[in-house]
């Protein structure tokens, strides 16, 4: 039973049907085109945007609304192409039928079908009107070569997987992603042959579910649940200098559970273990150093600024106050997982709206009043109309305060040494050597308003020291 009221012409013979979802296709008559035809069925088990509402334990970012369909050539080049806008899980599985021109039934189709996210896509001109192009690194792609039939109706269910997100299908020699088990497979593989007509998958994959803690809480830190996030922001381009990196191509990564400090490593913290430190100590305050001025550490006996967060400390120094109490300096992928919402996408930590004075502290002594560090935690929502440097998860200061250390050597996105992983990188790490830089997350309290943004980048060169750079720490899940 193929739904076809019109149908349109494609090079070599071949005929796409109208699309239907699985309602329309049960609704469809059963008098259609007498010739031999192939209906296809795409499903997927990605998340739909439509389900996120309902469903706070699904990854935002790993949800998709689009198909695009391509039939292609010899040299893998489009001669037709639609894209399917399919947000609601009743949208699911997409149906279409081919139809066998005459004389060509020992030919195969060969389709690329890619699943993504409208906002996502790139937006092409053509003539008058515009076109979603998916990028490389957020769609599900899968090459399907499929033999046209050679009578009646036959049928096949595809189904493109979330565990094959980021992952380009290949055309020299022709390869497609099918699952985690078949990365490389041959488009010809892991076809259904369609027989009853059944509910769609969307929405079940294991991916694009939380994985909560396993561990007894910790004093001080708070449970960040494992999943699926993007890091990078696309309207994070153009800034690359010395301090600064542009925030794409979007890296789809997959993190376990862990164990993340609510609050940066305050000076109170620090003087409980102050005496086993083996590393350079914090720099005391510099009134003729501007970039030591503003140092919080007093020395092992003052307890004036027991809430203040700790700065003044190199990259090395940092990373050993972390071990000492029992932890390590978050990767880069935690602390966006972090800041972001967990899959949510979130621009800050506390949302989309923008950075403001009494949100995050941040600008102060230039856009806002005041000067110097604050106490830490010191932007509760209550003190800014609801809105606060709060996390989803009740995590401080992600957006401002201080910009804080990461574990990770400092390489871009587009750099093949960490981060150019084609599909979805696990519990990632970039480490470089003897490198001597390292990232930076995060506003301080004298950047501006816009560097509170999550997926913001910037580098730091050991061994330097300011009153500007600060720490919190990550602790695995495991025992």
């Amino acid at each position: 039973m193929v739904c076809e009221p019109a149908m349109r012409r494609l090079r070599l013979g071949l005929s796409l049907a109208m699309v239907c979802s699985s309602p329309g296709l049960l609704a469809c008559s059963s008098e259609g085109d007498p010739r031999a035809q192939l209906l296809i069925v795409v499903d997927t088990d990605a998340p739909v945007v439509g389900q996120l509402p309902g469903s706070p334990t699904l990854s935002g970012d790993a949800a998709i609304d689009s198909l695009r369909v391509d039939f292609l050539g010899d040299q893998g080049a489009a001669y037709a192409s639609q894209t399917f806008v399919a947000p609601e899980v009743l949208d699911w599985p997409i149906s279409f039928g081919v139809v066998t021109p005459e004389g060509l039934a020992d030919e195969p189709a060969l389709i690329r079908l890619r699943a993504f996210r409208g906002v996502l896509a790139d937006v092409e001109q053509i003539g008058d009107d515009t076109e979603l192009r998916p990028r490389a690194e957020t769609a599900i792609d899968r090459l399907v070569a499929i033999p046209l039939a050679e009578d009646g109706v036959q049928g096949y269910r595809v189904t493109l997987s979330l565990e094959c997100f980021g992952r380009s299908a290949r055309f020299l020699p022709l390869s497609t992603c099918i699952d985690a088990a078949q990365l490389t497979a041959d488009p010809s593989e892991g076809l259904e042959p369609q027989g009853e007509i059944r509910r769609t998958r969307a929405g079940t994959a294991e991916l694009a579910q939380a994985v909560q803690c396993s561990a007894a809480p910790m004093e001080n830190r708070i449970c960040i649940s494992g999943g699926f996030t993007l890091l990078g922001d696309l309207l994070i381009v153009g800034v690359a200098d010395l301090l600064f990196a542009d925030s794409v191509p979007l890296r789809p990564v997959h993190l376990s559970p862990f164990w993340l400090d609510r609050t940066e490593v305050t000076v109170g913290r620090y003087r409980t273990i102050h005496s086993q430190l083996q590393g350079t100590p914090p720099a005391l305050p510099d009134a003729n150093n501007w970039q030591l001025s503003d140092c919080t550490w007093r020395g092992p006996d003052d307890n004036s600024n027991d809430a203040m967060p700790l700065n003044c400390v190199n990259w090395d120094t940092a990373r050993e106050i972390c071990q000492l109490l029992g932890g390590d300096l978050p990767t880069e992928a935690q602390w966006e997982h972090a800041a972001s919402g967990r899959g949510q996408g979130r621009r800050f930590s506390w949302g989309d709206q923008p950075a403001s004075c009494c949100v995050a502290s941040l600008a102060r002594g230039t856009q806002c009043p005041d000067e110097g560090p604050e106490p830490s935690g010191s932007h509760p929502p209550e003190s800014c109309n609801g809105l606060g440097d709060v996390s989803r998860d009740g995590v401080v200061d992600l957006g401002g305060s201080l910009a804080e250390f990461q574990r990770d050597s400092f390489r871009p996105y587009d750099d093949d040494e960490c981060w150019a992983i084609d599909g979805i990188a696990f519990d990632p790490y970039c480490q470089v050597g003897d490198s001597s830089t390292f990232a930076v997350r995060g506003g301080n309290y004298q950047s501006g308003l816009g560097t509170a943004l999550a997926a913001l980048r910037m580098k730091y060169t050991q061994p330097s020291v300011n009153h500007t750079h600060g720490f919190r720490c990550a602790t695995g899940d495991g025992p």
